[in-house]
């Protein structure tokens, strides 16, 4: 039958007409965008809750944050706040990339479950046996450390190499024994996939992970170029801290991405599209006890794993000078969040951000071990301190403490230690100091002092603090390295 002209006139129409019915569906009246989202079955008022997040920007010193909210296996609400440096000379929109620090083994992690997928690698297979690694060969207990070794930071590996001796790459603790954060044991799983892909990481990231995922503002480096669209990193106290542009990619850390960025990669990971089921609860195995005793915290091959009733949330966080990142998700509800900084205080606001959306029962991750959470006593410490120095600060933990049946929380002083480490020693030996008179337990602020002395030469205090932190199975920051070193520097001057 010929088609009637008028009839596929009023078709179009009436196609045009539908189309302008759903986007005026996405819009309120006047052309305004929703007021509200949903997340697992909440309503949020957007206004209210983009107030929220800008005021507790305020509070911790954020300039910049890129965040997106998960739900139903979506994205139901992304934005950017705040501006790209301090000098508020640029604002951050949806495309500015932030360093995702260590959240960037996350990629990795996805493209080794895709060449297992295709049989290409067995997660535990010694890795030595694809690929020879002369940096460890020293010691041949590397021929035991395999993938998934390394993707649960069992590897026994330095995180990295120039932390102890520089000139060696150690491993520090039988490999498949105990935690070990290892940025360098995922920089060599890198190579593993270059050499069976037979090509570079950023050609089969690109090829297996950034394109087919659609995450056109995720990059491995600033080579030929790089993005144009940045945000700049700052301290905890609000310093400017030069823009890291790594011309060669760094697999453990070495990633800039967008929160809707991540948001699709991660949603996307568990649709069952892209990986297969049996590579998903491989993901999700609790292998790595992160403290001894507790059955609720794991670090499985490639992300943190806890267990909340029902539940079970993967989770990762990472911290560069300057930029803190943070990503959750939860694989029962299809919920989570991904929260990127440029601020090394940004990580504070996860709790909070948390509650106000998709309400997950999140212990923070293990970087942000030592940090209080959003609202806590060290903001007015911080703005103290900003105004008035030392004096300021002082005088503000005074009146603090008195308010507190005269103490700071154990935390509190802990990452006030951390804060002021570099920023101003003798606050942080102080403040690290009355930490452990106070808390004879508190493992942090024995690390950080430990490390403090360890920087200024003073091995033997250094490793009693090591010591002490180790005895109170202080595990979320690797501590035998530490001991090790100093022992060795002691050893070598006696």
């Amino acid at each position: 039958m010929k088609n009637n002209p008028r009839i596929s006139g009023f078709a179009a129409g009436y196609c045009q007409l539908a189309l302008l019915f759903l986007i005026f569906l996405s819009l309120d009246v006047f052309g305004q965008r929703k007021a509200t989202f949903r997340a697992n079955n909440k309503k949020i008022n957007i206004a209210y809750f983009d107030k929220e997040v800008a005021h507790i920007m305020q509070e911790t010193g954020v300039n910049g944050v890129s965040l997106a909210i998960i739900s139903d296996g979506r994205i139901v609400y992304d934005q950017a706040y705040g501006y790209k440096d301090a000098g508020h000379e640029s604002k951050v929109d949806k495309a500015t990339v932030f360093e995702a620090c260590s959240v960037s083994k996350t990629f990795l992690s996805y493209a080794v479950y895709k060449v297992v997928d295709e049989g290409k690698l067995d997660l535990d297979k010694p890795m030595y046996e694809y690929l020879p690694y002369p940096p460890l060969e020293h010691d041949s207990r590397y021929k035991q450390i395999t993938p998934r070794m390394v993707m649960c930071h069992a590897s026994g590996i330095e995180n990295w190499k120039d932390h102890n001796n520089p000139d060696t790459l150690e491993i520090v603790t039988n490999p498949g024994q105990q935690f070990i954060y290892s940025g360098e044991g995922y920089e060599y799983l890198a190579k593993v996939l270059e050499t069976i892909l037979h090509e570079p990481y950023e050609v089969y990231m690109k090829r297996i992970v950034f394109d087919p995922l659609g995450l056109p503002n995720t990059f491995t480096s600033f080579r030929n170029g790089g993005p144009d669209n940045y945000a700049i990193g700052h301290t905890a106290l609000g310093k400017k801290i030069d823009k890291w542009k790594n011309l060669q990619p760094v697999p453990a850390g070495g990633i800039n991405t967008t929160a809707t960025d991540y948001g699709n990669f991660i949603t996307r990971m568990f649709d069952e599209k892209h990986l297969s089921r049996k590579s998903i609860n491989q993901m999700l195995q609790p292998l790595t006890r992160l403290i001894p005793g507790d059955t609720t915290w794991y670090f499985g091959p490639g992300f943190e794993v806890q267990y909340h009733g029902n539940d079970t949330i993967i989770l990762h966080g990472g911290d560069n000078p300057g930029f803190e990142s943070f990503i959750c998700y939860s694989v029962v509800k299809k919920s989570g969040i991904a929260l990127f900084t440029n601020s090394e205080r940004g990580r504070a606001m996860i709790k909070r951000i948390v509650s106000m959306s998709v309400g997950l029962d999140v212990v923070p991750t293990v970087g942000s071990s030592i940090a209080e959470q959003y609202p806590s006593p060290v903001e007015p410490i911080v703005q103290a301190y900003k105004q008035h120095k030392a004096a300021g600060f002082w005088t503000k933990v005074a009146e603090l403490e008195k308010k507190n049946n005269g103490k700071l929380p154990e935390k509190t002083m802990t990452e006030l230690g951390w804060i002021f480490f570099t920023a101003d020693p003798p606050i942080a030996k102080r403040i690290l100091q009355k930490n452990i008179d106070t808390y004879p337990e508190a493992g942090g602020g024995l690390f950080l002092l430990g490390i403090f002395e360890e920087n200024n030469g003073a091995y033997a205090e250094a490793l009693k603090y090591f010591r002490r932190a180790h005895d109170l199975n202080f595990v979320l920051f690797p501590i035998s390295p530490e001991i090790k070193f100093c022992e060795k520097k002691l050893a070598k001057h006696n």
